[in-house]
Protein backbone atom coordinates (compact mmCIF):
# COMPACT_ATOMS: atom_id res chain seq x y z
CA UNK A 1 0.00 0.00 0.00
CA UNK A 2 1.37 3.29 -0.87
CA UNK A 3 0.73 6.69 1.81
CA UNK A 4 -0.32 9.68 0.10
CA UNK A 5 -1.02 13.45 1.23
CA UNK A 6 -2.48 16.03 -0.36
CA UNK A 7 -1.41 19.57 0.96
CA UNK A 8 -3.50 22.27 -1.38
CA UNK A 9 -5.83 25.05 0.24
CA UNK A 10 -7.61 25.01 -2.47
CA UNK A 11 -10.64 21.70 -2.19
CA UNK A 12 -11.47 21.74 -5.87
CA UNK A 13 -7.64 21.17 -6.77
CA UNK A 14 -7.71 18.32 -4.06
CA UNK A 15 -10.81 16.47 -5.64
CA UNK A 16 -9.14 16.66 -8.96
CA UNK A 17 -6.03 14.97 -7.03
CA UNK A 18 -8.07 12.52 -5.13
CA UNK A 19 -9.90 11.56 -8.75
CA UNK A 20 -7.14 11.16 -10.59
CA UNK A 21 -5.41 8.88 -8.08
CA UNK A 22 -8.36 6.88 -7.69
CA UNK A 23 -8.97 5.88 -11.28
CA UNK A 24 -4.99 5.84 -11.63
CA UNK A 25 -4.72 3.02 -8.45
CA UNK A 26 -7.63 0.86 -9.18
CA UNK A 27 -6.59 0.78 -13.21
CA UNK A 28 -3.51 -0.05 -12.09
CA UNK A 29 -4.78 -2.24 -8.93
CA UNK A 30 -2.43 -0.63 -6.51
CA UNK A 31 -3.81 -0.03 -2.87
CA UNK A 32 -3.53 3.44 -1.72
CA UNK A 33 -4.66 5.92 1.45
CA UNK A 34 -4.70 9.32 0.74
CA UNK A 35 -4.81 12.12 3.57
CA UNK A 36 -5.72 15.94 2.54
CA UNK A 37 -4.47 18.96 4.92
CA UNK A 38 -5.32 22.70 4.00
CA UNK A 39 -1.75 24.27 5.29
CA UNK A 40 1.91 22.81 5.42
CA UNK A 41 2.43 23.83 8.74
CA UNK A 42 -0.56 21.72 10.24
CA UNK A 43 0.71 18.64 7.72
CA UNK A 44 4.28 19.27 9.51
CA UNK A 45 2.59 19.04 12.82
CA UNK A 46 0.57 15.79 12.08
CA UNK A 47 2.35 14.07 9.43
CA UNK A 48 5.12 11.92 11.79
CA UNK A 49 6.67 11.09 8.25
CA UNK A 50 4.09 8.40 7.43
CA UNK A 51 3.76 8.87 3.81
CA UNK A 52 5.26 7.61 0.68
CA UNK A 53 4.07 10.45 -1.34
CA UNK A 54 3.62 14.23 -0.28
CA UNK A 55 1.59 16.45 -3.04
CA UNK A 56 2.32 19.81 -2.33
CA UNK A 57 0.79 23.35 -3.59
CA UNK A 58 3.40 26.14 -3.47
CA UNK A 59 1.23 28.95 -3.04
CA UNK A 60 0.17 28.59 0.50
CA UNK A 61 -0.72 30.64 3.46
CA UNK A 62 1.11 30.30 6.38
CA UNK A 63 3.88 27.95 5.49
CA UNK A 64 4.21 27.56 1.41
CA UNK A 65 4.99 24.27 -0.14
CA UNK A 66 8.54 24.72 -0.67
CA UNK A 67 8.98 25.87 2.94
CA UNK A 68 7.19 22.95 3.82
CA UNK A 69 9.25 20.69 1.61
CA UNK A 70 12.33 21.58 3.28
CA UNK A 71 11.01 21.75 6.54
CA UNK A 72 9.75 18.06 5.85
CA UNK A 73 13.55 16.93 4.48
CA UNK A 74 15.28 18.79 7.88
CA UNK A 75 13.38 15.82 9.83
CA UNK A 76 15.04 12.92 8.00
CA UNK A 77 11.86 12.35 5.80
CA UNK A 78 12.82 10.55 2.31
CA UNK A 79 9.64 10.11 0.79
CA UNK A 80 9.10 11.46 -2.81
CA UNK A 81 7.18 15.04 -3.17
CA UNK A 82 5.32 16.43 -6.33
CA UNK A 83 5.01 19.82 -6.46
CA UNK A 84 2.02 21.25 -7.84
CA UNK A 85 1.38 25.21 -8.54
CA UNK A 86 0.29 27.71 -11.25
CA UNK A 87 4.23 29.39 -10.25
CA UNK A 88 6.10 27.57 -13.18
CA UNK A 89 9.13 29.65 -12.19
CA UNK A 90 9.45 27.65 -8.66
CA UNK A 91 10.52 24.54 -10.74
CA UNK A 92 14.02 24.80 -10.37
CA UNK A 93 13.90 25.45 -6.73
CA UNK A 94 12.47 21.99 -6.76
CA UNK A 95 16.27 20.48 -6.88
CA UNK A 96 17.09 21.81 -3.25
CA UNK A 97 14.92 19.43 -1.79
CA UNK A 98 14.94 16.65 -4.32
CA UNK A 99 11.54 16.89 -5.77
CA UNK A 100 10.17 13.90 -7.93
CA UNK A 101 8.03 15.45 -10.05
CA UNK A 102 6.92 19.09 -10.43
CA UNK A 103 3.44 19.79 -12.14
CA UNK A 104 1.99 23.18 -13.46
CA UNK A 105 -2.20 23.62 -12.75
CA UNK A 106 -4.49 22.81 -13.92
CA UNK A 107 -2.94 19.31 -13.20
CA UNK A 108 -3.74 16.63 -16.09
CA UNK A 109 -5.05 13.69 -15.45
CA UNK A 110 -1.66 12.40 -18.52
CA UNK A 111 0.49 14.71 -16.29
CA UNK A 112 -0.31 13.12 -12.64
CA UNK A 113 -0.17 9.44 -13.74
CA UNK A 114 3.11 10.05 -15.40
CA UNK A 115 4.80 11.55 -12.27
CA UNK A 116 3.15 9.55 -10.21
CA UNK A 117 4.26 6.08 -12.11
CA UNK A 118 7.79 7.47 -12.31
CA UNK A 119 7.50 7.52 -8.70
CA UNK A 120 6.43 3.99 -8.00
CA UNK A 121 9.33 2.70 -10.56
CA UNK A 122 11.85 4.71 -8.48
CA UNK A 123 9.60 2.97 -5.38
CA UNK A 124 10.13 -0.06 -6.87
CA UNK A 125 6.13 -0.32 -5.63
CA UNK A 126 5.37 -3.08 -8.48
CA UNK A 127 9.13 -4.52 -8.79
CA UNK A 128 9.42 -7.69 -7.39
CA UNK A 129 12.02 -8.99 -4.93
CA UNK A 130 15.81 -9.16 -6.59
CA UNK A 131 15.34 -6.66 -9.29
CA UNK A 132 17.61 -4.27 -10.01
CA UNK A 133 17.95 -1.01 -7.27
CA UNK A 134 17.41 2.22 -9.60
CA UNK A 135 18.81 5.41 -7.68
CA UNK A 136 17.56 8.70 -9.51
CA UNK A 137 18.99 11.84 -8.39
CA UNK A 138 19.60 15.41 -10.00
CA UNK A 139 23.21 14.18 -10.33
CA UNK A 140 22.13 11.17 -12.27
CA UNK A 141 20.77 7.52 -12.15
CA UNK A 142 22.86 4.83 -10.61
CA UNK A 143 21.74 0.87 -11.56
CA UNK A 144 22.55 -1.56 -9.12
CA UNK A 145 22.49 -5.10 -9.07
CA UNK A 146 21.80 -7.18 -5.85
CA UNK A 147 24.52 -9.13 -6.86
CA UNK A 148 26.83 -6.39 -6.39
CA UNK A 149 25.81 -5.26 -3.81
CA UNK A 150 28.49 -5.63 -0.77
CA UNK A 151 25.77 -3.81 2.10
CA UNK A 152 23.47 -0.62 2.56
CA UNK A 153 24.21 1.94 5.44
CA UNK A 154 22.57 4.49 7.11
CA UNK A 155 25.43 7.84 7.83
CA UNK A 156 23.05 10.76 9.09
CA UNK A 157 20.39 11.59 6.61
CA UNK A 158 22.38 9.62 3.97
CA UNK A 159 22.45 5.43 2.34
CA UNK A 160 25.63 4.47 1.45
CA UNK A 161 25.48 1.80 -1.16
CA UNK A 162 28.25 -0.16 -0.99
CA UNK A 163 29.33 -1.83 -4.32
CA UNK A 164 31.66 -3.71 -5.89
CA UNK A 165 32.48 -1.14 -8.68
CA UNK A 166 32.46 1.30 -5.38
CA UNK A 167 30.10 3.24 -3.11
CA UNK A 168 26.97 5.42 -3.92
CA UNK A 169 25.66 7.71 -1.60
CA UNK A 170 22.09 9.07 -1.46
CA UNK A 171 20.44 11.16 0.32
CA UNK A 172 17.31 10.74 2.28
CA UNK A 173 15.92 7.68 1.07
CA UNK A 174 14.27 5.09 3.75
CA UNK A 175 17.11 1.73 4.34
CA UNK A 176 13.32 -0.07 4.85
CA UNK A 177 12.39 1.20 1.22
CA UNK A 178 15.44 -0.13 -0.42
CA UNK A 179 15.73 -3.40 1.82
CA UNK A 180 12.46 -4.67 0.96
CA UNK A 181 13.05 -5.37 -2.54
CA UNK A 182 16.04 -7.38 -1.80
CA UNK A 183 16.54 -11.09 -1.85
CA UNK A 184 15.54 -12.60 1.42
CA UNK A 185 17.66 -15.47 0.98
CA UNK A 186 20.81 -13.34 1.07
CA UNK A 187 20.41 -10.32 2.40
CA UNK A 188 19.81 -9.25 6.53
CA UNK A 189 19.62 -6.34 8.88
CA UNK A 190 23.12 -6.57 11.15
CA UNK A 191 21.40 -3.97 12.55
CA UNK A 192 18.93 -1.45 12.27
CA UNK A 193 21.25 0.86 10.30
CA UNK A 194 22.54 -1.56 7.96
CA UNK A 195 21.78 -4.37 5.22
CA UNK A 196 24.36 -7.07 4.60
CA UNK A 197 24.86 -9.14 1.11
CA UNK A 198 25.89 -12.30 3.10
CA UNK A 199 27.56 -13.49 -0.36
CA UNK A 200 30.65 -10.94 0.46
CA UNK A 201 30.67 -12.12 4.29
CA UNK A 202 34.33 -13.74 5.18
CA UNK A 203 33.66 -14.55 8.75
CA UNK A 204 31.36 -13.65 11.65
CA UNK A 205 33.81 -12.66 15.06
CA UNK A 206 31.98 -11.82 17.98
CA UNK A 207 29.75 -8.77 17.56
CA UNK A 208 31.39 -7.91 14.08
CA UNK A 209 30.27 -9.11 10.84
CA UNK A 210 33.97 -9.29 8.42
CA UNK A 211 33.22 -9.33 5.09
CA UNK A 212 36.31 -10.25 2.01
CA UNK A 213 37.47 -6.85 1.57
CA UNK A 214 38.14 -6.55 5.11
CA UNK A 215 35.27 -4.31 6.59
CA UNK A 216 33.88 -4.67 9.52
CA UNK A 217 30.33 -4.21 10.26
CA UNK A 218 28.81 -4.16 13.65
CA UNK A 219 25.93 -6.97 14.74
CA UNK A 220 23.41 -5.24 17.30
CA UNK A 221 21.39 -7.33 20.00
CA UNK A 222 18.36 -7.19 18.85
CA UNK A 223 19.11 -8.53 15.39
CA UNK A 224 22.12 -10.44 16.28
CA UNK A 225 19.85 -14.23 16.68
CA UNK A 226 17.93 -13.70 13.39
CA UNK A 227 20.87 -12.88 11.55
CA UNK A 228 23.55 -15.87 12.21
CA UNK A 229 20.44 -18.04 11.80
CA UNK A 230 20.38 -16.90 8.48
CA UNK A 231 23.51 -16.78 7.16
CA UNK A 232 23.96 -20.53 8.90
CA UNK A 233 20.75 -21.05 6.60
CA UNK A 234 22.77 -19.08 3.69
CA UNK A 235 26.30 -21.06 3.59
CA UNK A 236 24.29 -24.49 3.99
Amino acid sequence: MIKIAIVEDTKSDVDKILSYLKDFCAAENIEYKAEAFTDGMFFIDKSKNNYDIVVLDIGMPLLDGMSTAKKLRETGWGGNIIFVTNMAQYAISGYEVDASAYLVKPVTYPGFVAAIKKILARMKIRGEKGSDIVISSKKGVNIISPTDLKYIQVDGHDLYFNTVSGAVCYHRRSLKEFAAVLPEASFAYCSNYCVVNFEFISCLKGNKVILSDGTELDITRSKKKDFIERFMAYIR
